[in-house]
């Protein structure tokens, strides 16, 4: 987005929240420094919006630290709001440059991802130290927690730690969060000018989404005392109000694709191999004329498939001999000999063909369950949907199949943030940041591979032999079956 500027300050001239941010126009004099402040706010905030709305973690943490710079500012001048920009001294303009930079810099890095720990702290320390803020103006420097994980137990609590001379003891600071304001024990002193929120998770559970960032409003409003220069006049209570936007991390913000490999044992029909039959001795019958009856057997290789019988074998004199015709046996093939020679004895045998075993690899896709009670799912029906955001139907490049029935070798997992709200619907399998999944494989499992997708788009590949510093997997072979149990870490 190219921006013309005028004495370096620009603005959105949008509405507060567009779907993207309108073209940014120049600022003329004749605006108050209120006003230009609520421009480079609503921007902020579209920016912020708009960064969530794509899982750009970089332009919400840069639009976030935007806002807190906005609302020093606003402190800082907040006796001279009314005055036109451009009648406030050179120290002042150099404050809403700043801002109207920091915006800027926000626009510019609009679709880049980054990483979840580029916005679990908001950060405006460096600016407000090189800037020239007056040193009394009410600040808030920093924020730890500015992005949450969701915590599924309903005795959770978020902590918020918040940084700034507004928590020292010459303010008066409310804060609420959703609107709900944090008071009491929830309150706990850390230090000088640092403070931490301790929020239930009764109050902020319900604004997480499955699969998608959002944003809950914790707002914080900070009054003093001015008093009158040289001590003439009376003295005026200033209040300034901090907005800060929380990011809260999908509750289920992460894909998978779990495969199994395990073996089989089928015939194999393209080759076939010869069992030699065992040398039987056959002696004479005894008298001229004699017939003596002897029963020769070859089996199989067990689990084989035998095909028929491919030489019958006779050592000694080349007659005074019969076969019958060989008979099938479960396990291979018998044929009578008949010994006709009286005074000579034989060496008979029977060879057989047959189709030998083998071992086969087959593959198939396995679910992931929740390995722990779903303490957010009280109830039963609750607990039924947590189940199935874990065990949906599965995206196969776009064809939808059932999860139970063989995977084809393609399954595609696309980032949660570049699929279109049908598309997310059809996604099989979602799981969340610090909960517990296990998965059963059978016994002839021999290689197992588990892709997981995060909704930034940041792939992980997990098998036997390789694992990821992100995820805690283990594989245990239990008595008739194997299980894996997998953890994504909580990325705070």
């Amino acid at each position: 987005m190219k921006a013309l500027v005028t004495l370096g300050l620009v603005f959105s001239v949008g509405s507060c929240a567009p779907a993207a941010p309108d073209p940014i126009g120049a600022i003329v004099g004749g605006i108050t420094a209120g006003k230009v402040l609520d421009k480079f706010e609503a921007t902020a905030r579209a920016l912020t919006d708009n960064a969530t709305r794509d899982a750009s973690l970089l332009s919400s943490k840069a639009a976030r630290d935007a806002q807190l710079l906005i609302s020093a500012v606003r402190g800082d001048i907040a006796d001279e709001l009314d005055k036109n920009w451009d009648r406030l001294s050179s120290e002042k303009i150099l404050l809403l440059r700043a801002v109207n930079e920091a915006i800027e810099g926000a626009d510019k890095i609009t679709g880049k991802v980054g990483t979840l720990q580029d916005i679990a702290v908001l950060d405006v320390d460096n600016a407000i130290k090189t800037l020239p803020f007056t040193d009394k103006s009410p600040v808030l420097r920093r924020v730890d927690g500015a992005a949450l994980v969701h915590r599924p137990h309903p005795d959770a609590v978020y902590v918020v730690t918040l940084t700034g001379s507004i928590f020292g003891p010459a303010f008066q600071t409310r804060i609420t969060v959703a609107g709900k304001p944090i008071m009491g024990s929830s309150l706990v002193p850390d230090g000088p000018y640092r403070i931490k929120l301790l929020i239930p998770g009764a109050m902020l559970n319900s604004q997480f989404r499955i699969s998608e960032l959002s944003t809950v409003n914790l707002d914080i409003s900070s009054s003093y005392v001015k008093k009158p220069f040289l001590g003439i006049g009376s003295n005026k209570t200033i209040e300034v109000r901090f907005p800060v936007t929380l990011q809260l991390i999908p509750r289920a913000g992460i894909t998978y694709r779990l495969t199994e490999h395990y073996s089989t044992v089928v015939i194999d029909k393209s080759s076939t191999q010869i069992q030699k039959g065992e040398k039987h001795f056959v002696p004479g019958c005894g008298r001229s004329g004699c017939w003596l009856q002897h029963h020769v057997c070859t089996d199989a290789p067990p689990g084989s498939e035998v095909v028929g019988v491919v030489n019958r074998s006779v050592d000694g004199p080349a007659a005074w001999y019969r076969w019958d015709e060989p008979y099938r046996t479960p396990t291979g093939y018998c044929a009578t000999f008949w010994q006709n020679k009286h005074d000579s004895s034989r060496n008979v045998s029977l060879d057989i063909s047959y189709h030998p075993q083998a071992t086969s690899t087959n593959s198939r896709v396995v679910l992931l369950r929740l390995g722990e009670i779903p303490l957010d799912s009280p109830s039963e029906n609750n607990a039924k949907q947590d189940e199935l955001l874990i065990n949906r139907i599965a995206a196969f490049c776009g064809t939808a199949k059932e999860l139970n029935n063989e995977a084809p070798a393609a399954l595609c997992i696309t980032p949660l943030s570049a699929m279109s709200s049908n598309a997310r619907r059809a996604v099989g399998g979602y799981l969340g940041y610090g909960r517990t999944y296990v998965a059963d494989f059978s016994p002839r499992m021999v290689a197992y591979e588990l892709v997981l997708r995060s909704f930034t788009g940041e792939t992980m590949f997990i098998n036997k032999a390789k694992g990821s510093p992100k995820v805690d997997a283990s594989l245990q072979d239990l008595s008739n079956f194997k299980q894996l149990t997998i953890t994504p870490k909580d990325p705070f």
